[in-house]
């Protein structure tokens, strides 16, 4: 059994509780309620999921976790279907952030010198001490 760190309002004992996941399995820690019975349920789950989603960044963490722990898909296609449920339903999800060309070009450029340091120091070396 592995509990997690994410917190979800549940529906069997409408408290927040963590997530308890066993295998295959995803229950409330405080009631023991299955949320792949729920997810098994399309309408219901979705009902829950925007539910969720609405509650803010809390809840829209926790359902983001329990999609993809209940989801067959892979995390790539779990996320791209809780975007579509939530634009569906008119809720705004945080956009991906990619990295900034102004810090990936400085971390080439460290790695460049880097490399140029150590190329040199070993070419030196190769040819010994006059």
């Amino acid at each position: 059994m592995e509990t997690s760190s994410i917190y979800l309002t549940c529906p069997g004992c409408a408290a927040t509780t963590l997530l308890e996941r066993r295998g295959d399995t995803v229950r409330c820690a405080a009631c023991g309620f299955d949320y792949g019975a729920l997810r098994a349920d399309t309408t219901a789950y979705e009902r829950f999921a925007v539910a969720r989603m609405r509650e803010g960044v809390g809840g829209k963490l926790g359902i983001a976790a329990l999609h993809q722990w209940t989801s067959s898909e892979g995390a790539a296609e779990s996320a791209a279907s809780l975007r579509a449920l939530a634009e569906r339903n008119g809720i705004a999800l945080p956009a991906g952030r990619g990295v900034d060309p102004v810090l990936r070009a400085g971390l080439v450029g460290v790695v460049l010198i880097v490399v140029l340091v150590l190329g040199s120091v070993g070419y030196f070396a190769a040819q010994g001490t006059p």
